[in-house]
């Protein structure tokens, strides 16, 4: 909790961003949540990279501003959750989870039954 916090994003905001993305955008992705929890930390980055350059070729011109909108999500959720060298930015394999996705599985791992039936009905 404290990693998000250290970047200005409560655990919350996180999960509703995390939310609002899958919500907003399920024809580009899997469901990231179960990525999290389960630390599956390089299939996350390789979703979230290719899903940046495809929401362009999904989201018509007359949607800019939704398009610019997911890009923000997007972008917002890799520079929370990995930390990359200037030379990897096109490399999600070299990306390294930042504490704060480290942060977010633990909570997402916990015993908190609310967490864990939410998350269960978000990945059906």
């Amino acid at each position: 909790m404290h990693a998000c916090g250290s970047v200005g994003v409560s655990m919350t905001e996180m999960i509703a961003i995390i939310e609002q993305y899958a919500i907003r955008n399920p024809m580009l992705h899997s469901n990231l949540m179960p990525l999290v929890k389960t630390g599956k930390f390089y299939a996350l980055s390789l979703i979230l990279y290719k899903d940046l350059f495809d929401v362009e070729v999904c989201v018509s011109g007359a949607e800019q501003l939704y398009c610019e909108m997911l890009k923000n999500i997007i972008s917002k959720m890799m520079s929370l959750w990995f930390t990359s060298d200037s030379t990897d930015l096109q490399n999600p394999e070299a990306w390294i989870a930042s504490p704060a996705l480290i942060e977010c599985r633990k909570e997402l791992g916990g015993e908190d039954p609310e967490k864990q039936a939410k998350l269960e009905k978000d990945r059906y």
